[in-house]
């Protein structure tokens, strides 16, 4: 009885890690360029032999779930802003941040006080050669990121790939963190990715799908809920029927 109060107790933290991943995405949903967490669960047991029941007990103290951030690119919406930019593709602007090198598909840019290229916060927008410096006059990105201003080059915007970008780290609503470059190596974008001028990228997040996935969260809860107080219960009988026997 123990064992399975204890996995239903379990669950009901599993639900509510789930609703918190669901809030979230809904909280986020009209961020620009903001990409959806999902929880994920590992499988483990797979490469398990029978004989090897000490390797399952292990596992039994570990977590099965890991949360994973959605890449799948949103849909792009035009704004008609010359400093709005989208990307077509998997490729990432590279931005200046405190802590290193960031990477983010959020691109409403601003200019700062001396007409540096830079995000909402005040990153830095990286190009080729450093910050990319836009003064008064009329701005135009190419498809593959060179900046001009009244026709002459004044820059061109660093895009990157990776491997794999699910091993990005999200480290607020839209930026990202590589956390392991030996292994998961930046490298220039190829000519697959596009940028657009005045446009921007929506967020990924489906907010019919979220909700659906809330209403079962909830359902899943309860139901975790019902098994704990019906094995509460089967104690309880016990517990009272053996004392009535003695």
């Amino acid at each position: 009885m123990l064992t399975g109060m204890l996995d239903a107790a379990k669950g009901c933290l599993k639900e509510e890690l789930r609703m918190n991943t669901i809030s979230h995405n809904l909280a986020n949903c009209n961020v620009i360029g903001y990409k959806k967490d999902k929880i994920s669960f590992q499988d483990l047991m797979k490469n398990i032999l029978p004989k090897d029941m000490d390797k399952v007990q292990s596992l039994r103290k570990e977590t099965l779930m890991n949360i994973i951030t959605n890449m799948q690119q949103g849909d792009l919406n035009a704004t008609n802003n010359t400093l709005d930019f989208a990307i077509e593709g998997d490729g990432f602007f590279k931005v200046q941040t405190p802590d290193g090198p960031g990477y983010t598909r959020k691109g409403n840019f601003v200019l700062d006080n001396q007409n540096n290229l830079t995000t909402q916060e005040g990153f830095l927008i990286l190009g080729l050669e450093g910050p990319v410096t836009v003064n008064e006059g009329d701005v135009v990105v190419d498809g593959s990121g060179k900046v001009t201003v009244d026709g002459a080059e004044v820059g061109r915007l660093n895009l990157v790939q990776f491997a794999d970008p699910k091993k990005l780290v999200k480290t607020n609503m839209a930026l990202f963190k590589n956390p392991d470059p030996d292994n998961n190596q930046e490298k220039p974008a190829d000519d697959t990715v596009r940028i657009k001028q005045g446009y921007v990228e929506f967020s990924n997040v489906d907010v019919i799908e979220e909700t659906v996935d809330m209403i079962d969260c909830l359902r899943a809860y309860e139901s975790y809920q019902k098994a704990m107080q019906t094995l509460d219960g089967i104690d309880n009988k016990v517990i009272n029927d053996v004392a009535k026997l003695r």
